[in-house]
């Protein structure tokens, strides 16, 4: 399951949370419906390669339309059950000092920020009760909490309150 956060013998753990997990498997939705789109030209390139090939054309007419329906087949469907398996993965929290995302599929990864360091707060709603939060700080990128459940619970926990702009779903 999850290893243990690596936080210090004086620090608090103020909040932890998971993104709700179907919006968090259909956030890149956009991404499949193109990926389905293009799956069907590429399927009709695939069966008129193959018959260009049984007329005598050279085989690697039959092969060249191969990596673009992986790539469809991918987009349709592959980056939907991977984020559903990156899911189980992905933890967010927030301590007195530090602000924790660790998410990644193959290889699990933990960033970590400094509530110190952290600039802008900015939520973005989903839905009722759903938003996701992007955190910029002074030190290289930023965390991303996507699809968190009672955002409010977590905002006021955020420092520079005054700097978080709220965007509404469009």
């Amino acid at each position: 399951m999850f290893e243990p956060l690596p936080l210090a013998a004086d620090e608090t753990l103020l909040w932890q949370g998971r993104p709700a997990p179907r919006a968090y498997t259909f956030r890149n939705w956009r991404h499949a419906l193109f990926g389905l789109a293009l799956m069907l030209p590429c399927l009709f390139w695939q069966m008129v390669g193959i018959e260009l090939v049984a007329a005598g054309a050279p085989p690697w007419v039959a092969w060249l339309p191969l990596p673009f329906n992986l790539a469809s087949l991918y987009l349709a469907f592959g980056q939907l059950l991977i984020a559903r398996l990156e899911w189980e993965q992905v933890l967010y929290a927030v301590t007195d000092r530090t602000i924790y995302q660790r998410s990644g599929f193959f290889r699990p990864r933990l960033r970590c920020l400094p509530l110190a360091a952290v600039t802008t707060v900015r939520k973005k709603n989903l839905g009722p009760n759903l938003a996701t939060i992007r955190i910029a700080g002074q030190l290289g990128p930023g965390i991303l909490f996507s699809a968190i459940e009672h955002p409010e619970l977590l905002l006021p926990l955020l420092p520079d309150a005054t700097e978080t702009k709220t965007t509404q779903k469009h």
